[in-house]
């Protein structure tokens, strides 16, 4: 007969146990997944990327640093799926699909590098914005190095998704608006351009935005307003560019015709400011698309009052 010895748990066998279960949350391992699905402006594509990076697991979450990723489109049900890139550095930070026009627009944004003192301090990110076409061609349209996270209390605290360069396509991809901000704890310096999606040359001079008239009142102009100001167009083909401040409901901004006309926009609701064009994660009748990790595509049904555009 076998007979089962009771085990001595000893001070040692306790720590040689622990160090077993706690390997793993002290090793970095390559990992992948699948992520922002958004639809072609005609709802008749859908673009997305699949990322590569570093993972390390913890108790409460599972860290990711060193992103790589590559873009695909496809027919919304996953088939027919066409690799445009090879393996660009850097995590994506935005992504449209003009389908009619033929190209993808990709921001790409580099690992934070920490500036400052404290627990939360502020943070430098390289953003990458280029045109992808159909083809895999690829063209850049601007790189820039600049804050995404800013500290004004010496790292106590910290408010992210500061963009130093955005480009947004407009409603039938024929005009790129690149927006270039400078942020600091005082408030920021926003510069507006129109651009030509196919040659991406300038239509007409830059634009200086009135920033003192859109923050005007607000207080912590570095903070609050710095991580949540709406940009987008509008379905009769003007630029917004709003405060973000929604302390009545509404909030208030400057909207741009392309030849620079800048037109001061009151009560703007807070539906009314996103999708900023009609490439993004919803349709204009309302299905959101979404993505799993695995790259399964799927759709669920929403309201076409979430769409691009509104009165």
């Amino acid at each position: 007969m076998q007979t089962t010895l009771p085990l001595r748990t000893t001070p040692m066998t306790l720590v040689l146990v622990l160090g077993l279960i706690t390997t793993g949350c002290n090793s970095w391992y390559d990992s992948s997944d699948h992520a922002n699905a958004v639809w072609s402006e005609n709802a008749e594509g859908v673009a997305y990327v699949e990322r590569f990076f570093q993972a390390k697991n913890h108790v409460t979450h599972i860290a990711q640093k060193d992103f790589n990723v590559q873009v695909f489109i496809s027919a919304p049900n996953g088939s027919n799926a066409t690799q445009l890139t090879g393996i660009l550095e850097g995590n994506v930070r935005a992504l449209y699909y003009m389908e009619a026009k033929g190209y993808v627009l990709l921001a790409r944004a580099s690992e934070p590098v920490e500036v400052g003192q404290g627990t939360n301090p502020s943070a430098t990110q390289t953003l990458t914005w280029e045109r992808i076409d159909v083809n895999g061609a690829s063209e850049l349209i601007g790189q820039t190095n600049g804050l995404t996270t800013l500290s004004c209390d010496g790292g106590q605290s910290a408010t992210g998704g500061l963009a130093p360069l955005r480009v947004i396509p407009s409603p039938d991809g024929s005009v790129l608006a690149r927006v270039d901000t400078v942020s600091d704890c005082l408030g920021k310096d926003i510069t507006l351009a129109f651009l030509d999606s196919d040659t991406l040359q300038p239509l007409g001079s830059s634009i200086a935005v009135d920033t003192e008239a859109l923050m005007a009142g607000i207080p912590n102009l570095g903070l609050f307003p710095a991580g949540f100001m709406p940009m987008l167009w509008q379905p009769d083909g003007t630029f917004l560019i709003a405060n973000g401040a929604f302390m009545t409901g509404t909030t208030n901004g400057w909207e741009f015709a392309i030849d620079g006309t800048a037109n001061w926009r009151s009560g703007i609701t807070g539906e009314c400011t996103y999708p900023e064009t009609t490439s993004g994660n919803v349709n204009a009748n309302g299905f959101h698309i979404e993505i799993n990790n695995d790259g399964a595509l799927s759709q669920s049904a929403g309201s076409p009052d979430n769409a691009f555009g509104c009165d």
